[in-house]
């Protein structure tokens, strides 16, 4: 007859008032995670990711691109010309970060081709460094729903 053995084997000891205490750490690190969330936008500002503000909510009913170029069709940059977009998702108002330079250019609202012409002609004259003629190309797309409508309209500005 052969004989046989069986061990027992034991869960390995745990010490009860550890898993106590570390549970009771998670629960203040996620408690104290909610306070600042609902805290930070009251009393410091905008401060990512913590904000008031319901971001991507507005709906601009029209929206324009800028297209600069110089007289040989090179792409400029639309900074120093004050024709670019500073868009941070939040709705007007809602302070965030460092202030962009100024530019003519708003999110949702779409400048006439005069208002740019006298703009662009003013920062020509301001700043001599930059190509004495731009070619623009508005690009406006605007409608609702489904139904989208571009226009595009093209000019030159020469700085007088």
């Amino acid at each position: 007859m052969e004989e046989t053995h069986s061990a027992v084997i034991q869960p390995a000891a745990f010490d009860e008032g550890r898993i106590k205490t570390g549970r009771r750490i998670e629960l203040l690190a996620v408690g104290l995670f909610i306070v600042v969330q609902v805290a930070a936008p009251f009393v410091v500002g905008e401060v990512y990711p913590f904000t008031i503000s319901p971001m991507f909510s507005d709906r601009p009913a029209r929206h324009a691109v800028y297209r600069l170029t110089d007289k040989a069709g090179k792409e400029l940059d639309p900074t120093p010309f004050g024709l670019h977009l500073v868009y941070d998702g939040n709705p007007p108002g809602f302070g965030v970060g460092i202030a962009a330079p100024p530019t003519l250019h708003a999110f949702g609202e779409v400048a006439t081709q005069s208002e740019i012409t006298a703009h662009i002609r003013g920062v020509l004259q301001r700043n001599p460094a930059l190509p004495r003629v731009v070619e623009i190309t508005q690009s406006v797309v605007s409608g609702g729903g489904r139904q989208l409508q571009n226009e595009s309209a093209e000019w030159t500005v020469e700085a007088d």
